[in-house]
């Protein structure tokens, strides 16, 4: 979840620069644009986030290792943001427009046991209209986010899967069926899991502030 640790960097910067000190017409918004900006014209067209191996710990049921091949994600660069900082609450409004991301990863999975599996999954996801937005209210007194309102909403969520046990029928229905409601399913229960990701993305961020005083 790249977009998640970028957009916790994000708030992370966001409440360094709040919890500051700083002169009354000084324009926080501004200024937290500006470090997304540098973030951006650093990153390349495309990242590229190493896998991993999840080995199944040795049982009398199922054995084998899923191996999870190199990451591409592209199009974080085309992030376009809105601030708006109210000095008087110390409250940041924003919204992050991602527009299209697309992620590719190959999946290798051996399996022996109850299931035996040995074949390559190559997984195609593109998001578009990718958004995130709510607000963020820093105490400038004990330096930490007080309270965090995090948002995701999805236009669409096109997938292609390709390899599904080596079976050309079933990876288009599974295709078919992911790109029918995975966009539902995900802007139909953010409202009701947001309350708890926004707690844990606060969390994250005051202790990143902690470490940093």
């Amino acid at each position: 979840m790249k977009s998640f640790v970028f957009v916790v960097s994000i708030f992370a910067i966001c409440g360094l620069l709040s919890a500051a000190p700083r002169a009354a017409d000084e324009d926080v918004a501004d200024k937290v644009q500006k470090v997304i900006d540098e973030i951006l014209s650093v990153l390349p067209e495309s990242l590229a986030i190493k896998g991993d191996v999840i080995t199944i710990p040795e049982n009398d049921v199922e054995n084998g290792q899923i191996t999870i091949g190199e990451i591409s994600i592209t199009g974080v660069k085309s992030l376009d943001t809105k601030l708006n900082y109210d000095a008087d609450t110390s409250r940041l409004d924003y919204t992050l427009n991602w527009g299209d991301i697309a992620f590719v990863l190959d999946v290798t999975t051996e399996l022996s046991g109850l299931i035996s599996i040995d074949h390559n999954l190559i997984i195609k996801i593109e998001l578009k209209d990718l958004k995130n937005e709510g607000h963020a209210t820093v105490s400038t007194e004990d330096k930490e986010v007080t309270s965090l309102d995090l948002l995701v909403s999805i236009g669409e969520a096109n997938f292609d899967i390709q390899g599904f046990l080596n079976d050309d029928d079933l990876s288009q229905k599974v295709t078919d069926f992911l790109n029918e409601n995975v966009a539902k399913v995900i802007n139909t229960l953010n409202p009701l899991i947001a309350p708890y990701f926004s707690q844990l993305v606060k969390d994250v961020i005051n202790v990143a502030l902690k470490m940093e005083n």
